[in-house]
């Protein structure tokens, strides 16, 4: 599944709860993320956590695979 838009497209983006809250609360305050994501989570899909006041020792992973949007996930 590709996500389509007059800008361009996207075949896998990072998605999920855990890291748009994550994301945008370290805006206003330190954040101790705990999650878990699955083995495809790459060190590329953690480098936006960098540099930003957010915790990811609670960072969990598990012999699974991630929800991305771009993904169809029956």
């Amino acid at each position: 599944m590709v996500w389509k838009a007059r800008t361009g497209k996207v075949e896998r983006a990072l998605g999920g709860a855990a890291t748009y809250f994550a994301v945008a609360a370290s805006l206003f305050t330190h954040v101790n993320l705990v999650a878990i994501v699955g083995d495809d989570f790459t060190s590329k899909d953690a480098e936006i956590f960098h540099g930003r006041k957010i915790d990811i020792e609670g960072l969990e992973r598990a012999a699974r695979q991630n929800i991305f949007l771009g993904r169809k996930v029956l």
